[in-house]
C-alpha cells in the first residue's frame, strides 16, 4: 500500500520534479521542492521504510547540471543540489539504492566538457562523497545500482567507443563493488560481436542471483538483453527463446520479489507503433507476458 514512482513534467521554459505515491488503491502527484530557476529532473527512488525515501537526479541546464538529492522523512520532500564535486560541467545521477541509513551509493556519469565518465557517491550517514569508478571507453554511462550487502554491490550501464569510421558503438558496462573499490568486470557479449549494447537496470535477490536488462542491437534490428550473474559470471540469456520477443524489442527496468519471482518490463516497436512488453522470471526461464496498450 506504500510505492513511490519519481520523473520529471514540462511546464514553460523548465522542468520541475515530479513525484507520485500509490496508497493501495491509486496514485497521487505529491508536493516536491524544486531548488533553484533552471531544470530539476528525478531519475529513480528507493525506500528503506515508510520515513526513509531517496530520489536522485540532476538540477541545472545542458553544460551546467548538478546532482539532485531528494530525501522522504514520513512527512514531506527536502532537496540537496550537491556541488559538482570533481568540479566537472556537469554530474548527473540515475540511479540509487541503499543498504541502510548510514550506506546508499548514487550512480551517473560526470561530463568534463569532452568526455563523459562513469561517477559513484556514497552516502555514510552523515554525508555524500566521490569515490572513484574505473573508465572503459570514451563515454561511460552508469544507470542503476543494486547492492546485496555493504561490500556486493553492481553498477551497470553502456561504454561508447568511436571506431575507424568515426561511428559510435556502445557496449555493456557492469562494475562491482568489493567494500573497498569499484572493479571493472567483464559482461557478455564481447565487443566485436555487436553494436549499441546497453544495460539500463540491475536487481539482485541474492549475493548469487542478479539479473541485469537493456538492449542488444545486431545489425540494426534490436532485441531485449537479459544477463545473469550466478556468484560466479554474468551470462547472456538467449532472448529468441521467448516467444513474445519477434520484433523490436528494448527492456528498460527489471525488479526482483525472490530468486524465483523476477519482472522485465520495456517495449516492443513494430510497425511504428510501440507495445508494452513485460517478461517474468519464474526460477527457470523467462516468458513472455500479455500486457495492455
Amino acid at each position: 500500500s506504500e510505492c513511490w514512482a519519481v520523473g520529471f513534467e514540462n511546464g514553460g521554459d523548465r522542468a520541475s520534479t515530479l513525484i507520485e505515491k500509490w496508497d493501495g488503491s491509486s496514485w497521487t502527484v505529491q508536493s516536491s521542492p524544486n531548488p533553484g530557476t533552471q531544470n530539476n529532473v528525478l531519475n529513480d527512488v528507493t525506500c528503506l521504510s515508510p520515513t526513509d525515501c531517496r530520489a536522485v537526479g540532476y538540477s541545472g541546464v545542458e553544460g551546467a547540471k548538478s546532482m539532485l538529492i531528494l530525501q522522504w522523512n514520513g512527512t514531506a520532500w527536502s532537496a540537496s543540489v550537491l556541488t559538482n564535486q570533481l568540479l566537472d560541467e556537469e554530474e548527473v545521477l540515475h540511479g540509487i539504492t541503499c543498504n541502510s541509513a548510514s550506506d546508499c551509493w548514487g550512480v551517473g556519469d560526470s561530463y568534463n566538457g569532452t568526455t563523459h565518465a562513469p561517477f559513484t557517491e556514497h552516502w555514510n550517514g552523515t554525508s555524500w562523497s566521490n569515490l572513484p569508478a574505473p573508465v572503459a571507453g570514451t563515454d561511460d554511462y552508469l544507470e542503476r545500482v543494486a547492492c546485496t550487502s555493504a561490500s556486493a554491490c553492481w553498477a551497470v550501464g553502456y561504454s561508447s567507443n568511436a571506431t575507424a569510421d568515426q561511428s559510435l558503438t556502445n557496449e555493456t558496462l557492469i562494475l562491482q563493488w568489493n567494500g573497498t573499490a569499484w572493479l571493472l568486470t567483464s559482461s557478455p557479449p564481447g565487443p566485436t560481436a555487436d553494436y549499441a549494447n546497453s544495460l539500463l537496470s540491475i536487481a539482485c535477490s541474492s549475493a548469487s542471483a542478479c539479473w541485469a536488462v537493456g538492449s542488444i542491437e545486431p545489425a540494426g534490428s534490436p532485441r531485449g538483453l537479459v544477463l545473469q550473474w550466478d556468484g560466479m559470471s554474468w551470462t547472456q540469456i538467449a532472448m529468441l527463446d521467448i516467444p513474445c520477443i519477434q520484433h523490436n524489442d528494448f527492456l528498460e527496468n527489471v525488479t526482483c520479489l525472490s530468486a524465483m519471482d523476477c519482472w522485465a518490463v520495456g517495449f516492443d516497436f513494430y510497425g511504428n507503433v510501440a507495445s508494452s512488453l513485460i517478461l517474468h522470471w519464474d526460477g527457470t526461464l523467462w516468458s513472455g507476458q500479455s500486457s495492455p496498450n
